[in-house]
């Protein structure tokens, strides 16, 4: 019996992309804990590949200091599928 169908088969699952719920939850969670600020859920949105925030801005400008960080936590985690950028 040859694996080559169940490799073909798991292959699929390579290119699913996670949820936003899961991406949108994952970076609150980073963001609390790299620059202590409490950011709701409903205030990140994922859009493109791209996380949108409404947060005041003395809080967006922290994350923007700490964009590089924040992105590369992201891509450890998802891999290609994580955002690109943060607005």
């Amino acid at each position: 019996m040859s694996l080559d169908h169940l490799t073909q088969f798991l292959e699929r699952f390579k290119r699913i992309t996670p949820p936003d719920g899961v991406i949108r939850n994952r970076f609150v969670s980073i963001v609390s804990d790299m620059v202590g600020g409490q950011i709701d859920v409903a205030d990140v949105n994922v859009v493109r590949s791209t996380i949108v925030l409404s947060v005041p801005n003395i809080l967006k400008n922290e994350i923007f200091l700490r964009r590089t960080e924040i992105l590369n936590q992201l891509k450890s985690e998802f891999g290609e599928k994580a955002p690109i950028d943060i607005r």
